[in-house]
């Protein structure tokens, strides 16, 4: 058996409902097929955003912060409402987005197939993702300071989390 054969073809996920716990923050990262850069030009920044809010709302879920990257999306949030799901949140994000995108003119696929995330399990565990998030645009070269990013927001920790 070659070393190539050892690696993980695809991320590994949680059984589905552990996407379902109240208030269990979840860490998702979405990246564009072939890394294509496109996510920050154009309309695609204004598309994702409204995509992120009405997802949100129609999935139970509450949004903790997201970052719109040239070639991914990071997005931590969690399930506010009994019957949301956090799966169900990104997997709307990238089919409503995905689809607008193409419509906006840009060449399907959108998305690669799969998706990474991680359950934070602490407070600090929770601080070190957000720190994180809002630091990839300084350490992608891409500003001097994270909060010089516009295509961005922290919603801040709900109620429930401190």
């Amino acid at each position: 058996m070659d070393d190539l054969s050892l690696e993980r073809r695809r991320p590994h996920h949680l059984p589905r409902e552990r996407y379902e716990v109240a208030w269990q923050p979840v860490w998702f990262t979405s990246c564009t097929q072939d890394r294509r850069q496109f996510l920050v030009t154009g309309d695609a920044p204004d598309i994702l955003t409204q995509v992120l809010d009405d997802c949100a709302a129609l999935c139970g879920c509450g949004l903790i912060a997201w970052w719109i990257m040239p070639d991914h999306l990071h997005l931590l949030g969690y399930v506010r409402e009994e019957g949301g799901s956090t799966w169900r949140l990104i997997e709307a994000i990238r089919r409503q987005s995905g689809y607008l995108l193409a419509a906006a003119g840009l060449t399907p696929p959108i998305w690669q197939r799969d998706f990474w995330d991680r359950h934070v399990r602490s407070h600090q565990d929770l601080d070190d993702v957000v720190a994180y998030i809002l630091g990839n645009p300084v350490r992608a070269g891409l500003r001097e300071s994270r909060d010089d990013w516009p295509h961005s927001a922290l919603m801040g920790y709900p109620e429930r989390f401190r």
